[in-house]
């Protein structure tokens, strides 16, 4: 699972990374529109299996984009409340116990 976490605290980004690797997963980042371009978002979105995202830590823009076109690949993402490992580390183990339930029974991963 290639995970993509939009936005967050830059500090916080080896610890977003070291949790997601826990969970036998690859981590991507993009700022969310505050230093990159918003443009190099729709392409690490297509690189994702699944995109998180704090509100609070990503434009605007970021975060029609990241609905938009989620919806449009139906790709599954997760909105976190905030920026800290919690939010993270709660996300991740429902989304892992999503894709193990639809390992067994063969159905589509969807947020």
């Amino acid at each position: 699972m290639t995970l993509l976490y939009v936005g967050g605290k830059t500090n916080l980004i080896p610890f977003y990374r070291e949790l997601v690797e826990e969970h036998a997963g690859t981590f991507m980042h993009h700022d969310g529109g505050l230093e990159k371009n918003t443009q190099d978002l729709q392409q690490s979105l297509s690189k994702a299996d699944v995109v998180v995202f704090p509100s609070s830590c990503i434009s605007h823009d970021a975060y029609w984009k990241i609905k938009r076109i989620c919806n449009k690949q139906n790709k599954p993402y997760q909105y976190l409340k905030s920026s800290g490992l919690y939010s993270l580390s709660s996300a991740l183990n429902k989304i892992m116990s999503t894709i193990e339930r639809s390992e067994t029974t063969g159905t589509c991963v969807n947020s």
